[in-house]
């Protein structure tokens, strides 16, 4: 799976969904909107799952005593994109071919990943021409150029 596009678009979901539903408790929604750029770098990032719950667990026990700046809605943000990086990785693997499945020797389980930033990049961000929720996320019309033509 990708370590870049694809994970901005799910995260950028799951802020969505959880900004427009009541299910959530607040402390997410204002973690959120708050912190939205922690959760966007940590959206990309491998491994971290583990420590979703702990800090999860962690805000809970201070939410309602949080103080600015005392890293809670930090780590909400970012536990919530950890969980969304390992749920997409683990809805797309389980789809992809296995190297051993590959019979063309020009081709690899890397190139799966790539095609599916590719992919993303077309059908969630237009090419560039759509934004991510994050204004310090850049992603442009140059970012999968053809050929780098517009670099």
């Amino acid at each position: 799976m990708s370590e870049h596009i694809t994970h901005v678009a799910i995260y950028d979901d799951t802020v969505r969904l959880v900004s427009h539903s009541n299910e959530f408790h607040e402390a997410f929604r204002i973690s959120l909107q708050n912190r939205l750029d922690a959760g966007m770098m940590a959206s990309g990032a491998r491994g971290n799952h583990l420590h979703a719950i702990p800090f999860l667990e962690q805000a809970r026990d201070v939410w309602d005593q949080r103080k600015e700046g005392d890293g809670t809605e930090e780590k909400i943000a970012a536990a919530l994109a950890w969980l969304a990086h390992r749920a997409i990785d683990f809805q797309v693997k389980a789809n992809q071919l296995s190297n051993d499945d590959i019979k063309d020797p020009r081709y690899s389980k890397d190139e799966q990943d790539i095609y599916q930033d590719v992919v993303t990049f077309d059908k969630v961000f237009e090419n560039g021409k759509k934004k991510p929720l994050s204004p310090n996320m850049y992603i442009s019309e140059s970012t999968l150029a053809r050929s780098m033509n517009t670099h």
